[in-house]
């Protein structure tokens, strides 16, 4: 199982620091595990959205004007024992020093096709998701402040929109 992690600070005009900690990995064929830690001293109780999100790798040569990405996302609750689908924000709760997680099967998750301020419908991988290679990160997000990311995993969706682990590939 491969763990990744980044840290994000954000701090609003009246309200204390949030620090979140948002990993991905895939466990297991046909399922997406995120965590989210909280290193603060108080309970983290809060709305925010949180998404999964495949995007095409690329790297930008130096000079080049870049075009808006096309990126699907699969949005999440995240209230309860179990994350299932969501249309917007969620609700998350996590004990003060503490983590929770979430495994999610591929197969319930909806994802939509986002370039620039465009959007889908929200369909299963298969339906949406064209097969090759893509980063797969999760990201939270409450109000306008920025993205709390975890670090990206290397995988590939087939045809028949399963995700896999590759970024144990050597170049």
């Amino acid at each position: 199982m491969v763990t990744l992690v980044a840290l994000a600070l954000m701090m609003g005009a009246s309200e204390k620091a949030l620090r979140l900690v948002p990993f991905v990995m895939l466990p297991d064929e046909g399922h997406v595990q995120i965590r989210v830690e909280n290193p603060g001293p108080e309970l983290l109780d809060t709305m925010l959205t949180a998404e999964l999100v495949l995007a095409a790798p690329r790297r930008i040569p130096r000079g080049d004007v870049p075009t808006p990405d096309v990126a699907y996302y699969a949005r999440l609750d995240l209230g309860g024992q179990e994350a299932v689908p969501a249309a917007d924000v969620t609700r998350l709760q996590v004990a003060a020093q503490g983590s929770r997680t979430w495994t999610i099967a591929e197969a319930t998750l909806r994802w939509f096709e986002k370039v620039g301020s465009a959007q889908s419908e929200a369909l299963p991988c298969q339906r949406i998701v064209p097969p090759g290679r893509y980063v797969l990160t999760f990201w939270l997000r409450r109000g306008a402040s920025p993205w709390w990311r975890s670090r990206t995993l290397a995988v590939d969706v087939s045809n028949l929109g399963h995700i896999t682990d590759r970024s144990d590939e050597s170049p």
